[in-house]
């Protein structure tokens, strides 16, 4: 859900989509109206909202924080809470939905700072990349364990309800 009244007065900011997805435009007065007649409609905004203001304070949390491996801990295990899936071979396997560049910037490190940090996380045998544009995190529970934001990504996310990455989900 975006509306301008969420981003700053002239904020030069522009939305990015990094993965397909449709966009309904709805003027907030008939958005409001329907969610005071159809309290499911309310209940679900509310959800919403509270799902990415959490999600908003637990990244604010990594980057102001958390040292480079925690914040690509963290960015990895969101993605495999929210969108992994239990690999045939093991593991949590999900689409990398960022480039690169796109990563560090999201995570506010430097290129070449978060190439040595996956890097390293290949080495250990954590995380490797079956397919260019995909990742796979071969021991969930380590990967919980370089972030201090694990509890709270398992908690918003169910321990995977949402994103099938619990180890015993198929």
């Amino acid at each position: 859900m975006l509306r301008s009244g969420f981003a700053p007065p002239h904020a030069a900011a522009h939305l990015s989509a990094v993965s397909p997805g449709e966009v309904l435009r709805v003027r907030w007065s008939t958005f409001t109206g329907l969610a005071a007649e159809d309290p499911e409609i309310a209940r679900y905004v509310d959800d919403a909202v509270a799902k990415q203001t959490a999600r908003q304070a637990i990244h604010m949390a990594a980057v102001g924080r958390f040292d480079c491996r925690q914040r690509v801990a963290t960015f990895l295990l969101e993605l495999a809470l929210r969108i992994g899936i239990k690999a045939p071979c093991g593991g949590v396997e999900f689409e990398m939905p960022l480039r690169r560049t796109d990563m560090a910037d999201y995570l506010g490190l430097n290129a070449d700072t978060l190439s040595r940090t996956m890097s390293r996380l290949r080495a250990t045998g954590l995380l490797s990349h079956p397919e260019r544009h995909r990742a796979l995190v071969r021991d969930f529970e380590a990967l919980t364990a370089l972030t201090p934001a694990a509890q709270s990504l398992m908690a918003l996310y169910g321990n995977a309800s949402s994103g099938n990455a619990s180890p015993g989900r198929a």
